[in-house]
């Protein structure tokens, strides 16, 4: 696979499409023998030594890139070619910042709860709202149905109602446990996407997104947002 300089209004051209197989953008740079290319972020800066004229292939959707040709402001030439499973800079990047919340939050909730007795851990300390446990039970639902089960396929079923309502309340070590080993799915279910993975069309029970990129958000707010809730609760208890 060779990047041909040419003459005419086209001074290059590549010769066939890249082979549909998981590269970054360097690993692509490197498999096209692309002399003197530059990579940052999915951009891979190409010279034409040839014409003075400089290109670059620059990914422009989860499965393609598109090779341009400028010379000044203008392009002169353009061509799209699969690029099917490209692991990018950005797709990288999301499933670090993901995981690092999500890790934050399952610390944060650890935290929080440490000086609650049990009896404080399932107590409502307002006539109105929950407990600390019973919103942990529901975040911890949340995650094993929302990215479990509808992501990494688990198998988990939800009984949404029960995580507001359970009267075991069971010891406030288990359910940090469950929300850790939830937290450790979730971590395992980012890892595993591929750029292209993350706008796959998604759908859930109570929820309107429609990406899997979409619905990883939601949950991470919707554990920031309980994790407010929390505060006001521990505050309470422990004043």
């Amino acid at each position: 696979m060779q990047f041909r300089p040419l003459s005419g209004p086209h001074p290059g051209r590549l010769d066939q499409a890249f082979p549909s197989r998981r590269r970054t953008p360097r690993q692509y740079a490197r498999r096209a023998n692309l002399t003197g290319a530059e990579v940052a972020n999915s951009r891979i800066t190409v010279p034409f030594p040839a014409t003075g004229v400089s290109g670059y292939l620059l990914l422009v959707g989860p499965d393609s890139l598109r090779l341009r040709e400028l010379h000044g402001n203008r392009i002169v030439f353009g061509r799209e070619v699969s690029l099917a499973g490209v692991t990018s800079v950005e797709h990288e990047t999301v499933a670090a910042e993901f995981t690092k919340y999500f890790d934050l939050f399952a610390a944060r909730a650890a935290t929080l709860t440490a000086p609650l007795t049990e009896e404080q851990f399932w107590a409502r300390p307002y006539p109105y709202g929950n407990s600390v446990g019973h919103l942990l039970l529901h975040v911890t639902g949340n995650l094993n149905y929302c990215i479990g089960a509808r992501i990494a396929g688990t198998g988990y079923v939800r009984d949404r109602e029960r995580e507001f309502t359970d009267p075991t309340h069971p010891k406030k070590e288990d359910v940090l446990r469950s929300l850790d080993d939830a937290v450790a799915m979730v971590k395992q279910t980012l890892e595993s996407q591929t750029a292209v993975d993350w706008s796959r069309e998604y759908s859930a029970v109570g929820v309107d997104d429609k990406t899997r990129f979409g619905i990883v958000l939601r949950c991470a707010q919707h554990f920031h947002h309980h994790l407010g809730q929390i505060i006001y609760l521990v505050k309470e208890h422990t004043r």
